[in-house]
């Protein structure tokens, strides 16, 4: 415990070292105390060592406007504070060595992103080469854990099997349409490959449904 002696008005203190406490706007110690043992403000208050509760307890019964004043900026302070403190937590080592292990292939958090992957393929018909080194970039800056297939099992497995899956809905759908039309069109590929699709069109729920055969995956995945 420490103590001071009555302090005048006009007395010059300096503040507390390294003190991060809002308190110390308000309390301090006289430029002769070395030590910093004898905290003053105008008269005579008692703390231990380390301990703010008593100059914060004098405040609020000796001086409330200066009280009232120590609260509204240790409200302010203390966000700005806890986010300096956990920011700069040292990170454990079980939590390091977590952020550097590949997600295993069976599990759900690597699915998602393949099919998410699988889907961007599909929807946006994009070519198999976009899995490339610029988007494997882009995946891996997002989720360091996931690693990537080859393009290999993009095209022989990812999207043949979204293929079965969405056919499969497609097929659930359609079933109880008691009516449909259909159309279809010609066309030729760039490397004069011929091309015949056949579109079915049907109400559901008084929703009109269009599904598009050879492109059946790539049109239903997103409805």
């Amino acid at each position: 415990m420490a103590s001071a002696a009555a302090e005048s008005d006009n007395e010059v203190f300096v503040p507390k070292r390294n003190a991060s406490c809002i308190i110390w706007n308000w309390f301090g110690f006289s430029p002769d105390d070395k030590e910093q043992r004898n905290v003053i403000y105008k008269e005579s208050v008692k703390a231990s060592d380390g301990n703010t509760t008593n100059l914060f307890n004098h405040l609020k019964r000796r001086h409330p406007k200066q009280y009232n004043e120590s609260q509204l900026a240790a409200k302010a302070t203390k966000p700005a504070a806890t986010a300096a403190s956990a920011s700069s937590r040292q990170q454990t080592l079980t939590e390091a060595l977590t952020k550097l292990t590949p997600y295993d292939r069976d599990s759900r958090r690597w699915n998602s992103v393949t099919d998410a992957v699988t889907y961007h393929l599909v929807k946006d018909l994009c070519p198999v080469r976009t899995v490339g080194v610029g988007f494997k970039k882009i995946i891996k800056t997002l989720d360091p854990r996931y690693a990537f297939s080859s393009r290999k099992y993009f095209s022989n497995t990812a999207i043949p099997r979204m293929y079965a899956e969405c056919k499969v809905r497609v097929a659930e759908n359609i079933q109880n349409a008691q009516l449909f039309a259909t159309t279809s069109d010609l066309w030729s590929s760039r490397t004069s490959e011929p091309y015949l699709s056949l579109t079915i069109h049907y109400m559901s729920n008084w929703e009109l449904h269009s599904i598009l055969n050879k492109l059946m995956f790539a049109q239903y995945v997103c409805n």
